[in-house]
């Protein structure tokens, strides 16, 4: 089945799935997430009083009628929300060698929630690294298949700023919802800077981490382990070393998570065994 096949299989997966803001989002043009702004869109949510300055054409007149007293009715405007993909494309994505499997997980969970949030008004906008491909957010009818386009072309390769790829997609608009889709295999630093980057966005973060399989539970057949982005670092994986690390990926993994969530951000794990319809139903499901 090809790329493509597969995707359209996944894009209808995910076809209904809705993506709501975690909070009220700047009033700006006409979207589906509840905005900063009270005012006199459809969506009825309470009376109040009327107070002087107060719009007289806000005024329930037929409350007005019944009670002898005014009254304005308030709802919640509904504004759009930017949503732009933070997708990293340095060596350690391109693992396992023979299969590609992170970019492959990442590439397609950037495809279905690109749709999902375009299928809500959505514009969808798109950073890779290191390449520096940036694609501003659009919500035009073929904006899915363009992002489609940009990712297919790429090879993940060479070493990419997490922080330079965050600074980037809040570049492109302040306003947003980024999601970053990485297996965060950064230097300390690095990550460090990232999560400082994330707390200034006006926005909100998603740190998506991608993990394959095979790091969870490396084949026994494997007896050494070599750093993508730096072949001459490698150490052998076997005996109480394979102990060790399995204890210390583990404990990386909870730091991650931690950090992430106390920059602010929603983080969730996913591993290049779980179906990709089932990991972005958590995602948008994530607090």
């Amino acid at each position: 089945m090809t790329d493509r096949t597969s995707d359209a299989t996944l894009l209808d997966a995910v076809r209904g799935v809705r993506w709501p803001a975690r909070r009220r989002v700047p009033a700006a043009a006409h979207g589906v997430h509840r905005s900063r702004r009270r005012g006199s869109a459809a969506e009825f949510t309470e009376y109040r009083p009327y107070a002087q300055g107060d719009d007289p054409r806000r005024i329930d007149w037929k409350l007005l009628a019944r009670s002898d007293r005014a009254f304005v009715r308030l709802s919640d405007d509904h504004a759009l929300l930017p949503t732009i993909f933070a997708v990293d494309t340095s060596a350690s994505m391109a693992f396992p060698t023979q299969t590609l499997a992170k970019w492959h997980h990442a590439r397609r969970l950037t495809l279905a929630l690109a749709s999902i949030a375009h299928a809500g008004g959505d514009p969808v906008g798109l950073v890779l690294a290191p390449s520096a491909l940036t694609f501003p957010p659009r919500t035009r009818r073929t904006v899915v298949r363009e992002l489609a386009d940009a990712l297919d072309p790429t090879h993940p390769g060479g070493a990419a700023s997490l922080e330079r790829l965050v600074s980037d997609a809040t570049t492109i608009a302040r306003e947003a919802r980024i999601v970053i889709l990485s297996d965060f295999l950064a230097d300390a630093e690095d990550l460090a800077a990232t999560m400082a980057a994330a707390r200034a966005v006006s926005g909100e973060v998603y740190a998506i981490h991608v993990v394959a399989a095979e790091e969870l539970a490396p084949p026994m057949r494997d007896v050494s382990v070599e750093d993508p982005e730096d072949p001459t670092l490698r150490r052998p994986l076997v005996g109480a070393a394979r102990a060790a690390y399995d204890r210390e990926f583990a404990a990386w993994r909870t730091s991650i998570a931690r950090d992430w969530r106390a920059a602010g951000a929603t983080y969730v794990m996913t591993t290049t065994d779980e179906p990709a319809e089932h990991a972005v139903r958590r995602i948008v499901a994530s607090p």
